[in-house]
């Protein structure tokens, strides 16, 4: 998977070595109120879920980036951007992203994502990009606001977690209405 940089990021691809991190956001009830998921129980979920990642992306292009600051020498990962699934033949992909609550507010996904769907419009040659998200996350819906993501359905009660029926928002960004990033780097 192809290493990206933004100003002050670096996209890399997970490792092993990401899996304490991972567990301790996936487990955190800040991060996970919004995601509509089971939070991690183990640190073995999380290197499963490391090892899914690089499956997805070796053996059908799905690329997830762990994000990690430029001026970290370790490059320890404070969250992740990429795709979650890929529909290569509808050209379309559903992009996913989520930062250490420590991180938040810093505009960080912010300088990611157009990297992210750079790579998408780019080099999976996508004609659109979807996000599903629950309605209560005004967080994420401004981010996708922000670069042009159109609003385009409301579910209803869609999803069933943990005992309730969740509703689920669906945004997309056609490849039409894409703005390639100013900053090149």
């Amino acid at each position: 998977m192809q290493q990206l940089e933004s100003r002050r990021l670096v996209l890399r691809p997970l490792s092993e070595s990401d899996g304490p991190v991972l567990f301790r956001f996936r487990s955190d009830p800040a991060v996970m109120q919004y995601m509509d998921t089971a939070s991690m129980e183990s640190i073995e979920q999380a290197y499963q879920m490391i090892n899914a990642i690089h499956h997805r992306f070796t053996q059908e292009q799905i690329p997830l980036w762990a994000l990690s600051l430029k001026e970290d020498e370790e490059k320890r990962m404070i969250g992740y951007a990429g795709y979650t699934k890929f529909s290569p033949a509808h050209y379309r992909a559903e992009i996913a992203f989520v930062t250490d609550p420590i991180f938040w507010g810093r505009g960080l996904i912010s300088e990611a994502l157009p990297k992210v769907l750079e790579y998408g419009f780019q080099t999976m040659n996508l004609h659109s990009v979807a996000a599903s998200i629950n309605p209560n996350n005004s967080a994420s819906a401004h981010i996708l606001e922000k670069f042009n993501f159109q609003k385009e359905a409301h579910f209803k009660e869609s999803m069933y977690f943990n005992g309730r029926f969740l509703d689920d928002v669906i945004y997309s960004l056609l490849k039409i209405n894409y703005k390639p990033p100013t900053d090149n780097r």
